[in-house]
């Protein structure tokens, strides 16, 4: 019963955990599916019932799995996990780890230079603002509802229905020729209450998510100003910290 082990000098209670793991990774078993009781694994791999802890334990130390007491295992939720140490574009990081990335504009208007956002642009007043209001999806599934905002001076007759189709850093690079400088980052916990985020991301009620601020400068001049709800159960952010 228990295929694509690391060794066969493995602990037993680590083939198990590896063959659950292979499954899951390989989607054999899907977000939400039970695994069967811990008396029915110990007949199916003939192993004690602490064997089979053990390897429940490791499955849900390394977010395999989540256990309810009383109720059984069950396969956690995917992340995705971000690495904080460049400059990244989320499209391209979700294509590195095998999955298809995909974003749904919801609306765009042309709104006049608030106070918050004249002090984050630091440009004139008379200046406007492209308001973008786009879904980020993730093997068709909705992970981050975005609110983008990009001053018009910078980008003239700027096409949002390619957002549909080509990553926005894309556009800034090809069409209006932006070279990056960098981009800073900010994250709170938060618990989300609007109703229209709450829907398109799939919530049926008040929920957890992380709330993600970029700015990105061109330049010394910030080109770009997003807030990001993304969901807490899908998304995880790595920070590599350097010792320099």
């Amino acid at each position: 019963m228990i295929k694509n082990k690391s060794s066969i000098s493995d602990p037993l209670y680590y083939q198990i955990y590896d063959y659950y793991k292979n499954e899951i990774i390989n989607e054999s078993l899907i977000e939400g599916d039970a695994l069967p009781p811990e008396r029915k694994l110990s007949v199916l791999f003939s192993v004690s019932r602490s064997t089979i802890r053990q390897a429940l334990k490791k499955l849900e130390e390394d977010g395999f799995i989540y256990i309810i007491p009383g109720s059984g295992s069950f396969v956690s939720h995917r992340t995705l996990k971000q690495e904080l140490s460049s400059f990244y574009s989320f499209y391209e990081e979700v294509k590195k780890v095998g999955k298809t990335p995909s974003s749904k504009v919801i609306c765009s208007d042309i709104i006049p230079l608030n106070n918050e956002l004249a002090k984050i642009f630091k440009i004139p007043s008379a200046t406007e603002i492209l308001h973008i209001k786009r879904l980020r999806l993730v093997d068709n599934k909705p992970l981050i509802y975005e609110e983008t905002y990009l001053p018009m001076s910078r980008f003239l007759n700027f096409d949002v229905n390619l957002l549909n189709s080509t990553p926005m850093y894309t556009i800034f690079k090809d069409v209006y020729n932006v070279i990056f400088e960098k981009a800073v980052e900010s994250f709170s916990a938060l618990i989300i209450t609007d109703k229209e985020i709450l829907e398109y991301l799939g919530y049926h009620k008040p929920s957890s998510c992380m709330l993600i601020k970029r700015t990105t400068y061109e330049k010394g001049e910030v080109v770009e100003y997003t807030v990001s709800h993304a969901r807490g159960d899908k998304y995880e952010y790595k920070v590599t910290l350097n010792n320099i």
